[in-house]
């Protein structure tokens, strides 16, 4: 509703939308989904025993992330000049619960999420010259 709006607003200017959530943060992540119905989760995620809590809450991120694309196209707003980005607020803290999920890349809480979402392929940058700050 927030983006149907600003775009009503100024159609011909950009909006930009700042999300920080918690959903994910360890060690049990955010269970509390104030009502919101999602799908029946994978069975595997229950035999996880302390990991389930958190694998429970990836997988509800990873649903609210396709709801909220799917309310960009509902809304006309995917476009050529749509990107999300989706990353994190600093790197994984060193967490009990982590080294429990099967197949937990300890090297992955040393490096960032980061990836960009756009309608269409984005065109890389030539590799000679400078570096990118992204």
């Amino acid at each position: 509703a927030y983006l149907r709006a600003r775009k009503s607003e100024a159609p011909d200017q950009p909006v930009f939308l700042h999300l920080l959530t918690a959903d994910t943060h360890g060690p049990n992540g955010r269970l509390d989904y104030h009502g919101l119905e999602y799908p029946p989760e994978p069975r595997w995620i229950g035999d996880q025993g302390k990991s389930a809590n958190f694998l429970r809450s990836v997988f509800r991120a990873d649903h609210d992330l396709g709801r909220f694309l799917d309310a960009l196209r509902e809304a006309g707003l995917w476009d050529a000049d749509t990107a999300v980005i989706v990353t994190a607020d600093h790197q994984c803290p060193l967490n009990p619960i982590y080294g429990q999920v099967p197949r937990f890349d300890q090297a992955a809480i040393e490096r960032l999420p980061f990836f960009v979402l756009t309608p269409e392929n984005l065109t890389l940058p030539p590799r000679a010259g400078a570096v990118s700050q992204i």
